[in-house]
């Protein structure tokens, strides 16, 4: 009884979909084994965080039997569709078909990505196969007959280079063998727990091709470990492989002394210097353990590390009352939102993938999908979409092992002993876990290629040197309240290496200093009694680039103390001895202005400046976390001058405003500070021939040094100090270094200022109007005013 057009438009209702779905679909090629963040990604890098896009595939949603073909993208859309469940079958020349099974929600739009598998498999992922350890990979067919006589081609795409040691890359197997230990990383004159990082970990990426008789090509990649990343913490996860450094001189037979009861006893390279353990549970559990190796030809010699699961311990270990205060430091850091930005899509690696997989392995807690070890991927079988307020959302075993916080660097169960003792704390290898990857994260490589990152054999021996030149006595020293620590500790049996200047000795994690979280900043009082202000990140530098006395002072004098690393007061103006000559009353007031003292991050604004991009020769090897102006192939970081010295034709070395040093020519600034500090050696070496001193060799004094116990002394020809009676370089306690007498002070103050500016190495730079002047005033008042060359004074 219903008028004609309403019967129509009910009919057309019940054959229309209600709230009808639009659905737009990508599809892509699996994501390579060892995925780049999406900042690093680009075009050619295989390096999508998804994995390649498939253009062409064939995309046809059942029931609607509707079809479509992916653009260059890898997309294609759909509309009209009814809400509820869907049958996706997808297929593509080299790819395995798929079929999928979608729950469309009614209305709007949906956006899923789906993923092809190639014909031809490279194999699963290998991991930690061992170092010097023999390998096969060998192709699978998902694609029938179609492919049974393909022709492979295998080539290598990341990881230490084995080009040369394959014979054959063109059959469906690759056999190869990893690369020894020693030839992936350093290995260190100390006997310790090893760290790795994914630069030294021994991670292989090869990529399959294979080309099917009708022209059908298929690509896979396959990666393979020799071994884990690991922190050299002594808290370490489950199923983890853990490498141990002996002392060098052998012989080497371990055994194991301490396992728990039912577990597969695993201890490979025992009769080596490196041997390892792998940590298998034979059945989950959720307890901490205790793992003990020793070698039975050195008693003394044993390793111990304790294991447990990533979920065993809560962030607070179970004691919030403990740690309040650096729990509020490390809320402030951008170790605290690590996850949560890519999550919430603050970070454009959240914005672009519902799946951040190459993100989670250094931005969540123990993400690794080869190990059941309580990480990220355990708690969280699929990763977090990325949208706004999606992290708050996350179910709370899941937020629990997000972002970076104290096990991330701690390693998992309580941390036991306590932190202070913690064997592997103050070692690189805690932060190269995750800032040793290149290209994205270059941290770690240019800090190997600074002198920091060398320990001076001499440094745990020599008083005071310690505090500046390892990473346990400066922490001691500077940041850690004067609480007790030693140089080397002895902690379940595993060997605390010296470290050298490491990550820790500048950066607090749990600090509230600003940007990079340094112990200090802005402020600084130094041990030679130089007070800064307002010099930003500089501060850090100046707490041990300074002479480490006031050289004014009656102790030093008494004491004949020497300059060692001045370069902070040499910048600020308040270096050396001014003199007290009468000759020197007409001359310019002892001052001058540092390049840095405009900057606002002081040393930190030259010697950190980024550098050379990417590509350049120079990059990594100055600036940044080198700290190298100049690096050992001669590369120079000139840029920092440029913003003040005239652009881009600027460089070390800028015409000075005149002839200093007297020798008829206007030469650079630093070819005037040498010809002074040339002129100034001189001088001393002629008083010094004239006093005819004499050391308990009876060799005769010629020139003046720093002798090994931090004194200003005199040497003889051969360089060794005139109280060296033994020779051997060094100043032994029963031996004293021989020192100006009291009747030649100024001598010795002379010989101090010339010290001064020839450790400063920068030959003048840091403050060139400072080092001209006092290198001047030092030969006019050594001279007497007398037969001075025909210079210009520095105004």
């Amino acid at each position: 009884g219903l008028p004609l057009a309403a019967l129509l438009a009910s009919l057309a209702a019940c054959l229309e979909p209600a709230h009808p779905v639009a659905l737009e679909l990508s599809v892509h090629a699996p994501p390579p084994p060892r995925p780049r963040c999406a900042k690093w990604a680009g075009p050619g890098e295989g390096a999508r965080l998804r994995g390649s896009p498939i253009a062409g595939a064939r995309v046809r949603v059942e029931p609607s039997r509707l079809e479509g073909i992916t653009d260059g993208e890898g997309r294609v859309a759909f509309s009209g569709l009814p809400p509820g469940p869907l049958r996706i079958l997808i297929s593509a020349p080299g790819h395995a078909a798929r079929e999928a099974l979608l729950e469309l929600p009614a209305g709007g739009t949906s956006r899923r990505a789906l993923e092809l598998l190639p014909c031809i498999d490279a194999g699963p992922d290998q991991h930690r196969v061992g170092f010097d350890r023999e390998v096969t990979l060998t192709a699978k067919n998902r694609c029938g007959e179609g492919w049974a006589d393909a022709r492979f081609t295998w080539a290598q795409l990341e990881g230490p280079d084995l080009r040369g040691r394959i014979g054959a890359w063109n059959a469906a197997a690759l056999r190869f063998r990893t690369l020894r230990l020693d030839e992936v990383r350093e290995l260190p004159d100390e006997p310790q727990q090893l760290s790795f990082s994914p630069a030294e970990a021994g991670e292989y990426v090869f990529e399959l091709t294979a080309l099917a008789r009708d022209g059908r090509l298929s690509r896979s990649q396959v990666l393979v470990t020799s071994t884990n990343r690991a922190s050299g913490i002594n808290n370490v996860p489950l199923y983890d492989r853990v490498t141990f450094l002996a002392r060098k001189a052998g012989p080497w037979r371990f055994k194991i002394i301490d396992w728990p009861a039912g577990w597969e006893r695993t201890l490979e390279d025992e009769r080596t210097r490196t041997p390892s353990i792998t940590l298998t549970p034979p059945y989950p559990i959720r307890g901490i353990f205790t793992f003990t190796i020793a070698n039975e030809l050195a008693p003394h010699e044993s390793f111990s590390v304790i294991s447990a699961r990533w979920d065993t311990t809560p962030r607070d270990c179970g004691r919030s009352e403990c740690h309040a205060a650096l729990q509020q430091g490390w809320e402030e850091s951008a170790h605290a939102r690590a996850w949560r930005r890519i999550v919430d899509g603050d970070q454009p690696e959240g914005a672009r993938s519902a799946r951040a997989e190459p993100c989670a392995r250094c931005h969540s807690v123990g993400f690794d999908p080869s190990a059941p070890n309580g990480g990220y991927d355990d708690q969280a079988p699929e990763l977090a979409a990325a949208a706004p307020g999606a992290f708050a959302a996350l179910p709370e075993p899941v937020r629990g092992v997000s972002n970076v916080f104290c096990l991330s660097c701690h390693g998992p169960a309580r941390v036991y002993p306590a932190v202070l003792l913690q064997v592997g704390r103050y070692q690189a290898g805690v932060c190269a876990q995750c800032h040793d990857q290149l290209p994205e994260q270059d941290l770690v490589a240019q800090w190997k290629g600074s002198r920091m990152a060398r320990l001076r054999g001499d440094a745990i021996l020599l008083p005071g040197c310690k505090d500046c030149h390892t990473a346990q006595g400066a922490h001691a020293a500077h940041f850690a309240l004067k609480r007790p620590a030693t140089e080397k500790t002895a902690t379940l049996n595993v060997p605390e290496p010296t470290a050298p200047i490491t990550c820790q000795t500048c950066h607090n994690p749990m600090g509230r200093t600003g940007a990079a979280q340094l112990y200090r900043r802005d402020a600084v009082r130094t041990a030679s009694g130089l007070e800064l202000v307002g010099i930003g990140a500089g501060a850090i530098c100046a707490v041990c680039h300074n002479t480490g006395h006031d050289p004014r002072s009656p102790e030093a004098l008494a004491a004949r103390l020497a300059p060692h690393a001045p370069q902070a007061d040499l910048a600020a103006g308040r270096a050396g001895h001014a003199l007290d000559a009468a000759e020197l009353a007409e001359l310019p007031p002892l001052e001058g202005t540092a390049c840095g003292a405009a900057a606002a991050n002081g040393c930190v604004t030259c010697h950190m400046d980024a550098g050379p991009p990417r590509g350049d020769s120079g990059h990594r090897r100055v600036g940044a976390h080198t700290f190298r102006m100049r690096s050992s192939e001669g590369v120079a970081n000139a840029r920092p001058c440029q913003a003040c010295h005239g652009g881009a034709g600027a460089s070390f070395d800028h015409r000075a405003r005149g002839d200093y040093d007297g020798d008829g020519r206007i030469e650079s600034s630093r070819e005037e500070w040498r010809g002074l500090a040339a002129a100034l050696r001189a001088r001393l070496e002629q008083e010094i021939a004239k006093r005819d001193y004499r050391g308990c060799t009876g060799a005769r004094g010629h020139t003046v040094h720093r002798a090994s116990n931090g004194r200003l002394g005199i040497a003889d020809e051969q360089g060794f100090d005139l109280g060296d009676c033994d020779r051997d370089g060094r100043i032994a306690r029963e031996e004293r270094s021989f020192g100006f007498p009291e009747a030649d002070l100024l001598l010795h103050r002379a010989a101090y200022n010339l010290l001064l500016c020839e450790r400063d190495g920068s030959e003048g730079l840091h403050n060139p109007p400072y080092a001209i002047k006092l290198l001047q005033r030092t030969l006019v008042a050594l001279a007497k005013g007398k037969g001075l060359p025909p210079w210009e004074i520095r105004r």
